[in-house]
C-alpha cells in the first residue's frame, strides 16, 4: 500500500490478508502455493525499509556494477 494509506485502512488490510491466508476454504481452493506461510504486513514493511536503507557508496558500486 502506499505511504499515504490511513493506517487504520492499512490495518484493516494486513488483518484480512492473514484472515484470508488461515481459511480453509481459500487454501483448499489455491492449493499448494497457498500453504507456503506468507509474511505479515509488518514482517514485509521491515523488508522493504531495510531495502531501501542502502548507503549511497553502496548503492554507486552497484549502479556501477549493472552498467
Amino acid at each position: 500500500m502506499p505511504p499515504s494509506t490511513p493506517p487504520e485502512r492499512a490495518a484493516a488490510i494486513r488483518r484480512a490478508f492473514v484472515a484470508t491466508m488461515r481459511d480453509p476454504g481459500f487454501l483448499d481452493e489455491a492449493g499448494a502455493a497457498a500453504r507456503r506461510r506468507p509474511l505479515s504486513g509488518d514482517d514485509m514493511a521491515r523488508i522493504v525499509a531495510q531495502s531501501f536503507a542502502v548507503p549511497p557508496p553502496v548503492l554507486a558500486i552497484a549502479k556501477t556494477a549493472m552498467e
